[in-house]
């Protein structure tokens, strides 16, 4: 299963943003894809824009508005994917100056600042 962020029909607003719709594309089986059954994400963004709560709420289910900065958390969990367990890592990221992030294992990607 891979996942595209495709907007979900009707979702969009005016100022072109919207929920996205996470479509499951059945001939990219995504446990194929990954070593060792463990995912890997990493959480990018600008200071004080909902990162830690975005993961809290994933994780947890529950949303906490009041948060203190954080230097560079690691959270864990295991899910069921495909009917297999694969292990969660959520790296949650602290307001840094990124100019370019490069991944060194297979399957990693290259993100840049303009």
């Amino acid at each position: 299963m891979r996942l595209t962020g495709d907007p979900a029909p009707g979702t969009m607003n005016s100022s072109g943003s919207g929920n996205f719709l996470l479509v499951p594309i059945p001939e990219y089986p995504l446990l194929d894809c990954v070593p060792n059954k463990t995912v890997k994400i990493v959480v990018l963004g600008a200071s004080n824009v909902g990162k830690t709560a975005l993961i809290v709420r994933f994780l947890t289910k529950r949303f906490i508005g009041d948060y203190e900065a954080n230097t560079g958390a690691l959270y864990s969990r295991k899910v069921t994917l495909e009917g297999e367990e694969v292990s969660l890592q959520i790296q949650d990221t602290p307001c840094v100056a990124l100019q370019h992030i490069r991944s060194t294992e297979p399957g990693g990607v290259a993100v840049t600042r303009p």
